[in-house]
């Protein structure tokens, strides 16, 4: 099983995000762009595990929870950098650090499992879209620059995470939620 944790987005997040991505798309040839209905802010990426490991890894994660926390969704980016995109993002924060305290849990939570650290800075965000052809991108790249800052999708209360099962199929990925951790009381 290819497994990872992640918050969920509510539908009118999803409907945010389908309209800028419609605008990107436009802009972005040699964008694969990802489908909305998949987005979430990732949390850990587990990787392949036994399913038989399954019950004792929800019993670590449910030991992660924090109080419910409030997510902003706004900013666009990219990975590595701008001279070079190779992931479009949209960017989530949250003004308690909420979301980086259950990060850090989870990663405590799993790694007696075997599942090693993150050793990159966590930096929440959703992935639009890939870069597969990098010529042509000057357009949406111009676009993007320039909207970084002004592109706000709102506010939505965390109140849960979700450990998701990652199936690999030809036309992407299909992810299949195993199983939801409720988040405890307000922060």
């Amino acid at each position: 099983m290819r497994l990872f944790v992640a918050v969920d987005l509510p539908p009118e997040i999803r409907a945010g995000l389908a309209e800028l991505q419609e605008k990107m798309r436009a802009l972005g040839r040699g964008v694969r762009w990802g489908n909305v209905a998949g987005i979430h802010c990732t949390l850990k990426f587990l990787g392949e595990m036994e399913e038989e490991k399954l019950s004792r890894l929800v019993a670590r994660l449910e030991t992660a929870s924090t109080p419910r926390f409030v997510l902003r969704v706004h900013g666009l980016g990219v990975f590595p950098g701008w001279r070079n995109p190779r992931v479009i993002w949209v960017g989530v924060d949250t003004e308690a650090p909420h979301l980086e305290i259950l990060q850090r849990r989870i990663e405590r939570a799993v790694e007696p499992l075997g599942f090693p650290p993150e050793t990159r800075a966590f930096k929440p965000h959703l992935t639009l879209g890939r870069v597969r052809q990098p010529q042509d991108l000057e357009p949406l790249v111009t676009y993007m620059h320039a909207q970084r800052e002004q592109v706000d999708l709102g506010k939505f209360t965390a109140g849960q995470f979700t450990l998701f099962q990652s199936i690999l199929r030809p036309n992407g990925a299909e992810y299949r939620a195993l199983h939801h951790f409720p988040l405890k009381g307000d922060s």
